[in-house]
């Protein structure tokens, strides 16, 4: 190769090098291409098949739109609780506010001991009138607070770490409906936040009441929020 071919071949390389950051910089790539055009796709991007949303599956499309819409139905925060040895206060029963489905249901709860890998807490939600199952759902006890209830031990704004997610079943109900869930734990077991305004004269959740060994405690309601769509 003739030395004047070597150093016209070395300007025009000099001459990319500086004028490609221009081009980048303006919205036009080196080869030309406007970049705010639109991108070319592959057909089966750009126009996806309606047949892949029709094959995915039902459960778990409804239950993403259940959790993004879910809002807070029942609640009772306290203001009065304690936290009673593990056994004291296992069920509760409150009043429906709303109609629509019910997505899950937090309990203010807290790690007795160290629990092991396996060990779970399981809410069984029925019918307070006609006992009726209406379903069931587990959480691993590790995940929960090292202490009894953590301060405060439940947020109006946030769903915490004893969170029972239902929105797999779904549970469809009417606003009046009376219904209640209980609670059992394997291994270590748990301990359960109790507001006792009772004490003091009036129930911090009017809606129900809480349950011990099957019985009513009047005046005792668990620390717990619903979540409805």
């Amino acid at each position: 190769m003739s030395p004047r071919l070597l150093i016209i071949l070395s300007l025009l390389a000099v001459g990319a090098c500086r004028t490609q950051p221009l081009n980048e910089a303006i919205g036009v790539h080196p080869t030309g291409k406007d970049l705010a055009a639109p991108l070319d796709l592959p057909s089966d991007l750009a126009h996806p098949d309606p047949s892949d949303l029709a094959r995915a599956d039902p459960a778990d499309l409804a239950r993403s739109d259940l959790m993004v819409s879910a809002e807070v139905d029942q609640l009772n925060l306290g203001p009065h609780y304690w936290c009673p040895p593990s056994g004291y206060a296992l069920g509760q029963t409150f009043t429906v506010g709303r109609s629509g489905v019910l997505v899950g249901i937090e309990v203010a709860m807290g790690q007795v001991g160290p629990p092991l890998p396996t060990d779970q807490v399981t809410l069984t939600l029925t019918d307070a009138t006609s006992a009726a199952l209406l379903g069931s759902a587990s959480i691993a006890t590790n995940q929960l607070a090292e202490v009894c209830i953590d301060e405060p031990p439940l947020s109006a704004e946030t769903r915490g770490r004893g969170y029972f997610d239902l929105s797999a079943l779904p549970i469809v109900v009417s606003a009046g409906r009376v219904l209640r869930f209980d609670l059992s734990a394997s291994g270590a077991g748990v301990q359960i936040g109790v507001s006792h305004g009772g004490w003091f004269g009036v129930p911090d959740y009017p809606g129900g009441s809480s349950f011990s060994e099957g019985g009513e405690q009047p005046g005792d309601d668990l620390l717990f929020k619903t979540f409805m769509q």
